[in-house]
């Protein structure tokens, strides 16, 4: 078994160490734990191949029903007026929202 830490996982996926933390708590992904030393401090270890199957495997699930993913961008005023200009003028597939659009 190649074992691999929770921040070598970090580095090698570019996910957050309390994601994966998450997932290893909702028994996603398994570990194993050791002793440091003759400590009783215990380190979560990973194996790197299921690791690896399981970001595949999470990575093709989406949370939305088309498949899309859903971003979030935070902008002042005159950033939505040139965005809103750009979506005008060019073919753009993706539905722009406004989340705090007031009523009028």
């Amino acid at each position: 078994m190649n074992k691999i830490s929770i921040k070598q996982a970090v580095a090698m996926s570019g996910l957050s160490e309390n994601y994966i933390r998450k997932a290893i708590k909702k028994g996603d992904i398994q570990t194993t734990k050791e002793l440091i030393g003759s400590t009783k401090v215990e380190k979560n270890w990973l194996d790197a191949d299921q690791f690896n199957s399981w970001r595949e495997a999470a990575s093709q699930h989406s949370k939305r029903e088309d498949g899309r993913n859903k971003f979030v961008v935070y902008m002042n005023a005159d950033e939505v007026a040139e965005l809103e200009q750009l979506t005008n003028t060019m073919p753009f597939l993706a539905t722009l929202v406004r989340a705090n659009k007031k009523a009028e």
